[in-house]
């Protein structure tokens, strides 16, 4: 009887019964089960980017126009500078106060996971890693 208390109380949930000889109907639910799968659909297939395509960049709006504002982006492109790559070069980039960077998005609602890959450098010169500056 301890095992059986022991077992319940690492596997919660689980509850401990016999059970009747296989029938014909759990074979039919293994043969159910053994079939594949058809696959979720994908409902954030559609916001993918590879930026292979320039007709990609119509998927994105950029926070300056969007606000109204004049357009921070001195060069942007999709797989023309360098090929699937978005190029965004802005005339001046930080953020202090009131001031921002420019940037692009996207609206999207539920969960969802972003994986993403920048490379950024400076106008004439590569710009250093945040781990190799020293504190000024």
């Amino acid at each position: 009887m301890r095992a059986l208390i022991l077992a319940l109380f690492i596997l919660p949930g689980c509850i401990v019964t016999r059970l009747p000889a296989p029938t014909a109907r759990l074979a039919a639910d293994e043969q159910h089960l053994a079939a594949p799968a058809e696959p979720p659909a994908d409902e954030l297939a559609a916001l993918d980017d590879e930026f292979e395509d320039p007709a990609s960049l119509a998927g994105w709006q950029s926070f300056s126009r969007a606000e109204g504002w004049p357009d921070q982006a001195k060069q942007l492109d999709v797989a023309t500078t360098s090929p699937g790559h978005l190029t965004f070069v802005p005339f001046t980039s930080f953020w202090l106060y009131d001031y921002h960077a420019p940037f692009l998005f996207r609206e999207v609602t539920g969960d969802f996971m972003v994986t993403t890959r920048v490379q950024v450098t400076g106008a004439e010169t590569e710009v250093r890693a945040a781990s190799t500056r020293s504190p000024d």
